[in-house]
């Protein structure tokens, strides 16, 4: 497999969005998530963009937080095309969540989508 990026061996090969999101949300290794989350950020498709903002509603805080993580930089080579519908979405759903490690994800995740809405819902 000379020439392969050794990352790619970490994500199924064939896997189609919806189960990759579904990976994610259960891996417990924290280097694996973070591959697993930036191809969902790669990949860039309405279905993550549903899933994502379906998942800032879980009453679990880790899907939370992972939902605010993918819509942070979903589909970042394409100039964020879901920009305009996350912002609100992270700002109204978690933002204020009583869960810290959720609120430092949705920060980070404005922050990544450099949105001004974003930087003066968190700043005041």
């Amino acid at each position: 497999m000379a020439g392969m990026d050794p990352e790619a061996l970490l994500v199924p090969l064939g896997i189609d969005d919806s189960s990759l999101f579904a990976l994610a949300l259960c891996e417990d290794d924290e280097e694996r998530y973070w591959l697993l989350v930036v191809e969902l950020h790669r990949r860039g498709s309405a279905v993550i963009f549903e899933r994502a903002s379906t998942a800032l509603n879980s009453a679990d805080p880790m899907e939370r937080a992972t939902g605010a993580h993918i819509l942070g930089q979903l589909g970042f080579d394409t100039g964020y095309p879901y920009r305009e519908r996350s912002v609100p979405m992270l700002v109204e759903r978690v933002l204020n969540d009583d869960e810290s490690s959720v609120v430092e994800s949705a920060i980070t995740a404005l922050g990544h989508l450099g949105d001004p809405r974003g930087l003066s819902a968190v700043v005041g």
